[in-house]
């Protein structure tokens, strides 16, 4: 579509004059070339900031690489922070590429989209095909998403006191070991370890399936509609014959104290690792939650089966976490 100008007598009158932009105007009497010089220094002092993080292509990349100019942008913890750019980054062929600062502000580059489960700032997509891209087609800028976005986000872990989880059916106390039924709360020996936790009865040749349960309020800084996951640290001692999980179920307690129909954990039953601590991810499906008025109802359940074999194993759950997404 062209754009219309103001009429040529307006213009003529801008010779020599400074405009809005602090740009200056050619003037008649000067010579053309430092005219245009100064016209070229003002424009590229106004477009420094706005061209920050802009993602390029250098007449020395490959046609499947790309280049980033050094910018500024602000952290995940909200202070000011530097990029120094990036040059000759490999693109993936007949791919979407997707380009982001990570929660770190290190570079990314994938293939599968933006994350929705950390703090990152959004630089551009690149469409590949045939071994390169068209820079004015294919190149999508997305600068403006994180630079209009109403304040960051970020994903805080909140540890949940392990003596807050109760009895999945009368919400009574844990027992102090597990009664195959309940998992037990052991609570250690204070000043050394190992600490609190929860541990399963031993499978030893037979199979062991135990609860617990709590409740977590979502809180007023969650950011309705973006991730939330739950986070369990554990392990069992050694191999069962046959499988050792952990499963999530999560449901939504409503004002009057009804659960709401359905389970929101996304995520399958798990397998406990062996041997070392290690974190299992269950991520719970954000739709309509409602930020520091929705309740969450979480049952834990370990089943453990050594059919067959001795192993004579503990589950043992050391740590659990919500990770929700709030307000930076």
């Amino acid at each position: 579509m062209t754009e219309k100008f103001p009429s040529d007598s307006i213009l003529e009158a801008f010779a020599g004059t400074i405009l809005a932009a602090g740009i200056r105007a050619p003037d008649v009497d000067e010579d053309w070339i430092v005219q245009a010089n100064k016209f070229l220094w003002r424009l590229d002092k106004a477009l420094t900031a706005p061209t920050g993080l802009e993602v390029y292509q250098r007449v020395e990349d490959g046609d499947l690489e790309f280049s980033v100019r050094a910018g500024r942008h602000f952290d995940a913890d909200g202070a000011l922070a530097s990029y120094a750019g990036a040059t000759a980054e490999a693109l993936t062929n007949n791919q979407t590429n997707y380009i982001y600062l990570d929660e770190a502000g290190a570079l990314q580059v994938n293939t599968t989209g933006f994350p929705t489960d950390e703090v990152l700032w959004p630089l551009a997509t690149i469409l590949t095909a045939g071994g390169t891209y068209d820079l004015n087609a294919d190149i999508t800028d997305y600068r403006g998403a994180a630079m209009f976005r109403p304040g960051g986000i970020k994903a805080a872990a909140e540890s949940i006191v392990l003596d807050r989880l109760r009895k999945t059916a009368d919400g009574l106390d844990l027992p102090t070991a597990g009664d195959g039924t309940n998992l037990g709360y052991v609570s250690g020996t204070h000043g050394s370890g190992p600490g609190p936790r929860l541990e399963s009865t031993a499978a030893n040749n037979d199979t062991v399936t135990e609860k617990c349960r709590f409740q977590y309020a979502l809180p007023r800084d969650y950011v309705a509609g973006q991730p939330l996951t739950l986070r369990l640290i554990l392990y069992i001692g050694g191999a069962l014959q046959v499988s050792a999980t952990i499963d999530a179920e999560v449901y939504i307690v409503d004002r009057l104290y009804a659960p709401v129909a359905g389970d929101i954990c996304a995520t399958a039953a798990q397998a406990i690792p062996v041997t070392t601590p290690t974190n299992r991810d269950f991520v719970i499906t954000p739709t309509d939650l409602d930020p520091g008025i929705d309740v969450l109802d979480i049952e834990l359940t370990v089943a453990l089966d050594d059919t067959g074999g001795a192993a004579n194993e503990k589950a043992i759950i050391s740590a659990v976490e919500l990770l929700p997404t709030v307000k930076a």
